[in-house]
């Protein structure tokens, strides 16, 4: 079955022991550290690849004196994304799968109207969006009774590439498997329908566990001035141009952060994000320092500096500062320079730092973007402008030090 939010958050709480750098500390630089992070491979909650980002992340936050701990979350989970179609595996991406999953193979004639036993197209658009419209469930649902998979209809100005969204966990699961492809796929299905079909789905669902990392500076309790940094580290596919500027933005901020004993940091790299930002609530609910004694939240939200991109456009090239009302004024003002739309953090934002918010931190400011390459396989990290990250940077350094 499916676990729930609440069965996540009693995973266990252990400790783990160029030109465009933020500081004149030496050290990899901010693009090396997105690069390395996307090199890494897909960064599915628990996945291969995604312990190895927290492994590395851990090693380089300890190395620079500062008290690394983790919460793991334990979930039931794959720990790819990746479908084959006919054996092409770069093809497809896995949005969800019945509890228990089918074999690894299913081969079925491909149908359209839907019929029993067959892989179905279905025609009904799916929105735009990073998270899962959970509108169209029903519409998927009612165009393919009896399917033993789904092939969704990809949304209107998609890349050309599967694009997966975030959903919760607890989410009501789908009836039958339901993948995600290109538009040019779709389209090349759509010449083959009534001829077999073979999808290759990775291995079954899972217990996974995967780490959120947490790292403070010396006698963070201690200090009146208190600042948070968090930054997901989990997504879809390698996430280079998604979350890698968060990562390397954090991990520049901490080495900054280790050399001053004015303002105790604590940075906080959360798991489970694409599956309902698990990690995130985790930390809120059993370790987050009190709103009362936090100074400064900043959450480094999506595609951070992500302003350049070779893909057709799914999304809007937007940059956007979002704050808690009462600063949104001194937001717009550190960030409007860089390119950045300020807008009013609400209770009802989505993401990670509306998170934050509703958990009563009046003082979070989050950043977030979107880039044509979001939730796809084409996320290399291409999509990044090292100088407009650093300029981010240097904006965010001073927050910290003005907190």
């Amino acid at each position: 079955m499916l676990w729930s939010r609440r069965a996540v958050l009693a995973g266990a709480t252990g400790a783990m022991a160029c030109s465009h750098r933020i500081g004149p500390a030496p050290g990899p630089t901010l693009m090396d550290d997105v690069g390395h992070y996307a090199g890494l491979g897909d960064k599915i909650t628990g996945g291969p690849a995604e312990l190895a980002t927290a492994a590395w992340m851990a090693e380089r936050l300890g190395a620079l004196g500062l008290a690394v701990s983790s919460q793991a979350i334990t979930v039931r989970s794959r720990r790819s994304a990746r479908v084959g179609i006919n054996g092409a595996w770069t093809w497809g991406g896995l949005q969800q799968g019945s509890p228990d999953g089918p074999g690894r193979m299913i081969t079925a004639p491909l149908a359209f109207p839907p019929q029993p036993g067959a892989i179905v197209l279905a025609e009904a658009p799916v929105l735009l969006d990073a998270s899962w419209p959970e509108a169209a469930t029903a519409a998927i649902e009612a165009a393919a009774p009896g399917a033993v998979a789904v092939i969704a209809r990809p949304a209107a100005g998609q890349a050309d590439a599967p694009l997966l969204y975030n959903r919760a966990l607890e989410a009501p699961p789908f009836s039958a498997p339901l993948v995600m492809v290109g538009p040019s796929d779709f389209a090349s299905l759509r010449q083959a329908l009534g001829a077999d079909l073979s999808l290759t789905f990775p291995p079954a669902a899972e217990a996974v566990s995967s780490p959120t990392l947490i790292a403070q500076t010396r006698g963070f309790a201690r200090r009146a001035r208190r600042v948070v940094i968090s930054t997901p580290r989990t997504g879809w596919f390698a996430c280079g141009a998604e979350r890698g500027p968060g990562i390397a933005l954090l991990l520049a901020l901490a080495a900054r952060a280790a050399r001053q004993d004015a303002v105790g940091v604590m940075l906080v790299a959360t798991t489970g994000h694409e599956i309902g930002h698990l990690g995130m609530a985790q930390f809120l609910e059993t370790t987050a320092p009190p709103p009362e004694d936090t100074t400064l939240w900043l959450h480094l939200g999506a595609c951070i500096a992500a302003q350049r991109d070779s893909y057709a456009t799914p999304f809007p090239e937007q940059q956007s500062v979002l704050a808690a009302p009462a600063l949104e004024p001194e937001a717009r003002a550190a960030f409007t320079a860089l390119g950045y739309t300020a807008f009013p953090l609400a209770e009802q934002s989505t993401g990670e730092g509306g998170e934050v918010l509703r958990a009563g931190y009046g003082v979070v400011r989050a950043l977030a973007g979107l880039h044509p390459s979001l939730h796809t396989p084409q996320d290399t990290g291409a999509a990044v402008d090292p100088a407009a990250l650093a300029a981010v940077g240097e904006a965010l350094w001073a927050m910290v030090v003005g907190a």
